[in-house]
């Protein structure tokens, strides 16, 4: 699969080398990660999303349905749901982006409860 690191995913999330996944990190149902990525520790990515050639640093919360193309997301960046980000998006500590922003990191619902795209 590509993947270094712990693999806490469902069946259904799809991996394709060249891969990192760091320690602590969770890859929802339905999700596409396309090489070459690199996601960090303790991030959370949603179910259905698809992120294609991005570096993605730790404590990450990317929820339900986003996309992202060749992008960089700061250490504690959140993306809400059915976000579209292409070409070097660089997200700094802790914002919101997409549509349907949830305010607040961590203190929110399971990704699994948020409305769909």
């Amino acid at each position: 699969m590509g993947i270094r690191g712990s693999k806490p995913f469902t069946a259904s999330a799809k991996v394709f080398a060249p891969a990192v996944l760091g320690s602590g990190s969770r890859l929802g149902a339905e999700t596409i990660i396309l090489g070459p990525t690199a996601i960090g520790s303790h991030c959370e990515i949603g179910p259905g999303v698809v992120i294609n050639e991005c570096v993605i640093l730790n404590n990450v919360r990317i929820s339900q349905g986003a996309y992202l193309h060749r992008c960089v997301i700061s250490d504690a960046g959140v993306i809400s749901n059915c976000a579209n980000l292409h070409e070097m998006a660089v997200i700094a500590r802790g914002p919101l982006a997409g549509r349907n922003p949830q305010p607040g990191r961590g203190g929110g619902p399971p990704l699994t409860e948020e409305p769909p795209c």
